[in-house]
């Protein structure tokens, strides 16, 4: 990806916080700790996802929102460079 079209492929905040924060990175946390209470013997399978889901949803939405914030810096920073290149050429 050039520095120029930086921007013009960063996705909107909603993206980020709903699929790759709750569906991809709280699903995952779910499943992984469902699968630890299941192995220690606290919950059953399906009762262990059904009681992480709430708590990795919102840790998804932190990470989701803090991954948008992370892809509109650098898209800040690559437009900052692409305008120093550009009065540099003239």
């Amino acid at each position: 990806m050039t520095p120029s079209t930086a921007a013009d492929t960063l996705r909107p905040c909603w993206y980020y916080i709903l699929v790759k924060g709750c569906l991809f990175w709280g699903l995952t946390c779910s499943l992984l700790l469902a699968a630890l209470w299941h192995y220690s013997g606290t919950y059953p399978l399906l009762e262990g996802v059904l009681a992480a889901n709430p708590m990795a949803a919102m840790a998804g939405g932190v990470y989701g929102f803090g991954q948008w914030g992370f892809a509109r810096h650098q898209a800040f920073k690559a437009r900052l460079q692409f305008k120093e290149d550009d009065d540099e050429q003239h």
